[in-house]
């Protein structure tokens, strides 16, 4: 069943790369603009995602901003 989840959220995330991809080839600018946004996009968003969001990821983000807030305002 794990195996399952693994690869829903893998497909998940690749999903979303080809979304943005999409977005950026279709933006109402230039070609150059285009062709810059298709292509960096996708990796843009894959290396934030590996430096701070992904499981084993090297500067991991501990807490959310929202989860900071709800600490701060409600704690005794």
């Amino acid at each position: 069943m794990e195996i399952i989840l693994y690869t829903s959220l893998f497909l998940l995330e690749i999903a979303a790369l080809i979304a943005f991809s999409y977005w950026g080839f279709h933006v109402d600018k230039g070609i150059f603009i285009k062709v810059l946004l298709g292509i960096s996009t996708p990796i843009l968003i894959a290396f934030v995602w590996g430096l701070f969001l992904a499981p084993k990821a090297t500067y991991p983000i501990t807490e959310t901003p929202y989860e900071r807030y709800f600490k701060s305002e409600y704690s005794a």
